[in-house]
């Protein structure tokens, strides 16, 4: 009981000291008392929103790392097909061994880059051949086909004249 005594002299003596105060400083204190009670509002939801805030950009990094570990794993399985592919090209394009020696020594790969280069040489040669071969005998075809034109059209002039002769001299007989 002498907590509560205590307690409502407290109380009384708050009172006391209020009234005491001048009613411009009361109005002042409530003021100051509610913009105190606004701005802890106002502080609590600011620690929400960035709580919110945090926890989504969390989850983004997530999600981000998620991503960058299956582009990552994409990448590295495209590497490795490039690089089995390039092995396979090596072992296709190193030369035979030699077979005086077990290992080659050099001559047969330049044979054979000089037996390439020919047969390269060849096929150009032969392009080029039936190339020429393909242009004349377009160029025959035109010329044949002027030729029957020709030939058609001396055809229809000799039958123009004809028919021509044919007219004067019935002119002249009349």
């Amino acid at each position: 009981m002498t907590e509560e005594k205590e307690k409502i002299e407290v109380t009384e003596e708050k009172k006391e000291e209020i009234e005491k105060k001048p009613k411009k400083q009361q109005k002042q204190e409530k003021k100051e008392a509610k913009k105190a009670k606004k701005e802890a509002k106002k502080q609590a939801k600011g620690e929400e929103k960035i709580v919110g805030v945090v926890e989504k950009a969390d989850k983004k990094k997530e999600k981000l790392e998620k991503k960058k570990a299956k582009s990552d794993k994409k990448a590295d399985k495209k590497i490795e097909k490039i690089v089995k592919e390039e092995k396979k090209d090596e072992e296709e394009k190193k030369p035979a061994k030699c077979e005086n020696c077990d290992e080659c020594c050099g001559k047969c790969e330049k044979k054979a880059k000089k037996e390439a280069k020919k047969a390269q040489k060849k096929s150009k040669k032969e392009e080029k051949k039936a190339k020429k071969e393909a242009r004349k005998a377009e160029i025959k075809a035109k010329a044949q086909e002027v030729k029957k034109r020709a030939i058609v059209m001396t055809a229809k002039d000799l039958e123009n004249e004809e028919l021509s002769s044919e007219e004067k001299s019935e002119e002249h007989q009349d």
